[in-house]
């Protein structure tokens, strides 16, 4: 891997790790949320046919160029509603030889069209993605 590979992949990396923080703090600092009123039911607000864990708006997110061509890398998360979600992730490109996948970043090697799944816990997205040569 070059120099300017590895710089390049630790600036997205601080990019990502600076975000995260900037959700986390924004969060924090919005002040306390009241606990729901308890009304000894057992049963939540949320309705329990939902699939999507409460999300109104489940999403990809990528840092990088876009649409991507061949070479370039992407950061990839999650969010659900306007925030990201942290945990583990797991990132798969269909066909594989489209890809590298290191964690959650992405070297595009072909051109042409693949399936970008991304999952971070319960939660689960795919996208078509047309890579440039």
């Amino acid at each position: 891997m070059s120099p300017a590979s590895c710089r390049l992949r630790a600036v997205h990396r601080l990019l990502l790790l600076t975000v995260l923080l900037a959700c986390n703090k924004a969060s924090v600092d919005s002040g306390t949320q009241a606990d729901p009123e308890d009304t000894g039911s057992g049963t939540s607000d949320r309705d329990d046919d939902d699939d999507d864990g409460g999300c109104d708006e489940l999403s990809i997110k990528v840092l990088g160029e876009d649409p991507p061509s061949v070479g370039d890398e992407w950061t990839v998360y999650m969010k659900c509603d306007d925030a990201v979600l942290t945990g583990t992730s797991v990132v798969r490109v269909d066909p594989v030889e489209m890809a590298l996948v290191y964690d959650n970043v992405l070297t595009w090697q072909e051109a042409g069209e693949c399936l970008l799944s991304v999952q971070v816990g319960s939660f689960k997205e795919e996208e078509m993605v047309t890579i440039g040569e």
